[in-house]
């Protein structure tokens, strides 16, 4: 008769295989050429020279545009460690959970997910370097539920300065007090959602799809220790949750310091109040561009020009504002690639 002590050993032999080599489909490739062709009828439309007139102003400072972002993601691993529960919490060191996060980002930027498919890379990467299957992917839930939460009210603030910059805060206050309390539901919702074993609920759905009887059971075991500690972390660690979505709206307030930073380097004159409009609505429109177009390829440049069009910082700087974005993004994609194999294997040390 097996000892209760080799249930979980048992039921972490179940877990599958580590995932293949990542090859991008038709499919998405056709999606990255629809974006590509999307900027580059935005770049005409603007003006290459104009675009490129500013992009050349940086000069040898071109490689400071990779600092803000690498600062912004140090605050979102300080938030992903806090979601951690239990003895999983520091088993992973920081500089691991970086690169990790580094890995499963640069999945999301190649893919039309809305930034989830990166997210069980994550939850693997973790698995990989000793942490249990379920505390994996419990703290990339929670991690993503208080990035998405720190956004809507980024967001929402941005809106609330545009309002402001437009004139039209007065006329609109009772629209914005709406989306205000609207985004507060929206967040209630997701988490009450996690709280209330809906992935014992999902998974018990698919009995429909009659699985064998061994995988079904696994997968309904794996929801419920999900679901048990998602539960256990939103009902013991209230305060864990709020730290969480502290360290990522840092994160997103260093955003508006790139944004600052950039124009500064290209020469254009912005305000803090202008700057926090730009990134946090372009970050929303690329958001929700994700779902159809990789990273939101052409939507965030689109988004960008019109956007500091209407605000007056002109739409040449905001097309090479979003570029340079472009390009940082790649740099920092193309190291986690490069990052996916070692931590796959388990790392070093």
């Amino acid at each position: 008769m097996k000892s209760p002590d080799s249930a979980p050993a048992e039921l972490e032999k179940l877990d599958p295989p580590p995932p293949g080599p990542i090859r991008l489909g038709r499919a998405n490739a056709l999606f990255v050429l629809a974006g590509l062709l999307l900027v580059f009828l935005v770049l005409y439309r603007v003006g290459f020279r104009e675009v490129g007139d500013h992009l050349f102003a940086l000069g040898f400072a071109a490689p400071l545009i990779l600092v803000p972002y690498a600062v912004g993601a140090f605050f979102d691993v300080l938030g992903w460690a806090r979601a951690f529960v239990g003895s999983a919490r520091g088993k992973v060191s920081l500089a691991k959970l970086y690169a990790i996060r580094l890995a499963g980002e640069a999945i999301n930027n190649v893919t039309p997910s809305g930034g989830l498919v990166g997210e069980p890379l994550k939850a693997y990467l973790l698995r990989r370097h000793g942490v249990p299957t379920g505390a994996a992917v419990a703290s990339v839930v929670v991690a993503k539920t208080a990035l998405v939460t720190g956004q809507i009210f980024f967001t929402l603030l941005g809106l609330v300065c545009f309002a402001h910059l437009l004139g039209l805060l007065r006329a609109r206050a009772l629209w914005l007090a709406g989306a205000w309390a609207a985004g507060a539901l929206v967040v209630a919702a997701i988490i009450a959602g996690q709280s209330a074993r809906l992935l014992v609920r999902l998974a018990r759905s698919l009995r429909v799809l009659r699985l064998r009887p061994r995988l079904q059971s696994r997968i309904e075991r794996r929801a419920a220790e999900i679901d048990h500690i998602l539960a256990e972390f939103y009902r013991k660690d209230h305060r864990g949750f709020v730290f969480v979505v502290g360290y990522h709206l840092v994160a997103w307030f260093v955003g508006v310091g790139e944004v600052l930073l950039l124009f500064w380097l290209m020469g254009v004159r912005c305000t803090w109040e202008q700057a926090l409009v730009v990134e946090s609505l372009t970050q929303a429109t690329m958001a929700l561009g994700s779902v159809v177009l990789p990273g939101g390829l052409g939507v965030h440049e689109l988004g960008g020009a019109l956007l500091c069009r209407l605000l007056g910082l002109g739409e040449a700087a905001g097309m090479a504002l979003a570029l340079l974005k472009r390009v940082r993004e790649l740099v920092f994609s193309v190291l986690g690639f490069l990052l996916t194999p070692w931590l796959s294997g388990g790392g070093a040390g």
